[in-house]
């Protein structure tokens, strides 16, 4: 006879664990007591054992998934049977897993948020070295500024001062170190779709990294404490001068 196989609950405050690792696998013989499946709670990671003899039939949730306590994670019985009427509403199906794997994310197409300076200053001569004058050269120390490969006003295209205040009047603002790497060729960050180009969640392509059950309740606990306690500092002042007097009558008379 097929016997389903609960998510225990592991105490008074737990309602769903995560199930962490599966010891045995479809067809595996499994004996009562034997270790099946290790499963995680906020506080600790448990072993579930077999409550009977039997064959594993198959189980319901992927390693790593949150499961309700008292949900259905696996059958045990004998080969042959049925384990679909056991099958709890909240385990995905394999074709729907796969189908939610597949299907891709959306991105929403970013703009740079500012041109190179470069790009600002106009086309960069094919020579890749920098001429500068005395003052340009002092001007760029001064701001730590380090002009990009570019043709110069002065004579033979060298760059005097005015090309670099025009160049930095025209680049991004930013540290020296910051005009340093936009200047080798950095890409600055895209826009978002927030509001003045935040970038929000939905514009990143990264995928979701999972907490684990004791992140989740610190998290969790953190949160219920702001939002319960009175976040606020109250500071008053008194006037204090007859305590004090008082206090020195005190400890002269003892004296």
């Amino acid at each position: 006879m097929a016997t389903p196989v609960e998510m225990p609950k592991l105490g008074n405050t737990v309602e769903e664990c995560i199930l962490g690792k599966w010891r045995k696998n479809q067809g595996d013989n499994v004996a009562a007591g034997e270790v099946i499946a290790e499963i995680e709670t906020d506080k600790a990671t448990f072993d579930l054992t077999a409550p009977v003899d039997g064959t594993f039939l198959g189980a319901f949730f992927a390693e790593g998934a949150l499961v309700p306590v008292f949900t259905n994670i696996c059958v045990i019985g004998n080969p042959g049977e049925s384990i679909e009427q056991f099958k709890p509403a909240a385990a995905a199906t394999p074709a729907a897993a796969k189908q939610a794997e597949a299907s891709p994310t959306k991105v929403t197409a970013a703009k740079q948020a500012a041109a190179s300076p470069a790009s600002a200053a106009g086309p960069a001569p094919a020579a890749s070295e920098v001429f500068l004058s005395p003052r340009a050269r002092r001007f760029a120390a001064e701001h730590g500024f380090a002009p990009p490969p570019m043709a110069g006003s002065g004579p033979g295209g060298r760059v005097v001062e005015q090309d670099l205040k025009d160049l930095r009047q025209a680049s991004p603002k930013g540290s020296s170190l910051a005009r340093k790497r936009m200047a080798a060729g950095y890409e600055a960050r895209h826009e978002g779709s927030g509001i003045n180009g935040m970038i929000l969640a939905r514009d990143l392509d990264q995928p979701p990294v999972r907490m684990s059950s004791m992140r989740e309740r610190i998290a969790r606990r953190m949160r219920e404490s702001l939002s319960t306690s009175a976040q606020y500092t109250m500071n008053t002042s008194a006037d204090a001068t007859g305590m004090l007097s008082l206090r020195a009558k005190i400890k002269a008379a003892r004296q």
